[in-house]
């Protein structure tokens, strides 16, 4: 019942990825009769998987029926663009299968060469002991990442759900390296100083990465656009974000801006791209601004020192 809860709301708030944990149910139930573990030590049934489902659609179909019948257009435009992350590039995160295992790299920073080993020397255990646990961490960790790897769009993000489950298998792979049973007792104390040692330098290295942060000072805060957007643009304005002037901290700007105004606003990569974007935005009702560190003979509505950006007013329609 508490896996159905929590697989609706995760529905409501990240959508169709929540159903990987009905993946990892169904993996669970598959193992004994794969002879991945014991029967015994698995009491998931089909009868389970199917109640869980049940009360995912209790709990996440009212909203999902209320916005299909209130938002007609907008539900099926939304649910079109979430299935089009499988073929397309979506806002440009499109990447190679293999990315998803870098995002992964570079959210356990270093925690990732011990993740690794403990995730490859674990898998002999996994198939000799037969453990219904370890199997449980093994299908969420990949059953998170090999899907997103197929997928053509792929985001950091998305691959933030297999993180505890990797965590894990490091952590049961050190506590069997600690304790390996009597037969094996004289290598406990060399062990135990080897985890130890990568303990404290793991400590060491993450206490200078994180004091590094406190010493990076990034001019384009974008705070002062944010600011004048909210206070005063109209609802239907459009940012219309340069992202090529050999800047590149500025290829995410317009992400940022969308986060921090709750506008719509969109990347262009040529010098006059903007033209062809603002006749597309006024086409559907909307107003562009352009958001550039560039020079243009365009109305200013403000400038940000803080940002080093300029909004511009586009006059392509007088």
């Amino acid at each position: 019942m508490l896996a159905g809860i929590g697989q609706g709301l995760a529905f409501l708030s990240k959508t169709y990825p929540a159903f990987i944990i009905t993946g990892v149910a169904f993996a669970m139930w598959s193992a004994p009769k794969l002879s991945l573990a014991k029967k015994e030590d698995c009491r998931l049934c089909g009868q389970h998987i199917l109640g869980m489902l049940i009360i995912t659609i209790f709990v996440a179909g009212p909203w999902m029926l209320y916005t299909a019948l209130q938002y007609p257009v907008e539900f099926k435009i939304e649910h079109n663009y979430i299935f089009r992350h499988l073929t397309e590039d979506i806002e440009g995160w499109r990447a190679p299968w293999y990315k998803v295992f870098l995002y992964s790299a570079q959210i356990f920073n270093l925690l990732t060469a011990p993740i690794a080993v403990a995730v490859c020397c674990s898998i002999p255990h996994l198939f000799q002991r037969k453990n219904i646990g370890l199997f449980l961490l093994y299908a969420w960790g990949l059953g998170v990442l090999l899907p997103f790897s197929i997928a053509t769009t792929k985001t950091p993000s998305a691959t933030l759900i297999s993180m505890p489950a990797f965590l894990l298998i490091l952590g049961n792979f050190v506590e069997r390296t600690i304790y390996p049973g009597p037969k094996n007792s004289h290598y406990k104390r060399r062990i135990l100083l080897v985890w130890t040692a990568l303990l404290v330098i793991l400590c060491f290295g993450e206490g200078i990465q994180a004091w590094r942060v406190t010493q990076t000072h990034n001019e384009h805060t974008l705070s002062e656009i944010a600011e004048f957007t909210r206070e005063h643009l109209p609802k239907n304005a459009v940012l219309l974000t340069e992202t090529n002037v050999g800047k590149g901290e500025t290829h995410y700007d317009y992400l940022r801006l969308m986060f921090f105004t709750e506008y719509t606003a969109r990347p262009y990569y040529l010098k006059s791209a903007w033209k062809s974007l603002s006749q597309q935005v006024e086409k559907h009702g909307g107003i562009p601004y352009i958001v550039t560190f560039r020079e243009l003979n365009l109305p200013i509505l403000f400038k940000s020192h803080a940002d080093k950006r300029t909004i511009y007013l586009s006059e392509l329609s007088e």
